[in-house]
């Protein structure tokens, strides 16, 4: 079998993982939290759009929807620190 889609979902499981998405707002970032997602991880959606995150996190069982700008230190490491009060991050 070709690597891809079906196949990451058939081998790879997220059931205890936390992953920061940035950019979760479309696109990519998105489409990758969607999938983290429906791999078992619970998903912390990182964007400056509040509305289309929040939106994406009403959709994702267990994610959490952080505005931010990750082009700062100071606001990238506010998203995580915030992604820490949930269970089972670790960096």
């Amino acid at each position: 079998m070709a690597w891809g889609p079906d196949r990451v979902r058939s081998t790879v499981k997220l059931d205890q993982a936390v992953c920061i998405v940035t950019g979760a707002s479309s696109g990519i970032g998105a489409a990758t939290a969607r999938q983290l997602s429906g791999l078992g991880a619970s998903v912390v959606l990182a964007a400056r759009r509040t509305d289309r995150i929040e939106a994406l996190a009403r959709d994702l069982p267990g994610s959490l929807a952080v505005t931010t700008d990750v082009g700062t230190v100071a606001l990238s490491r506010a998203a995580r620190r915030e992604a820490s009060d949930g269970p089972r991050i670790s960096y």
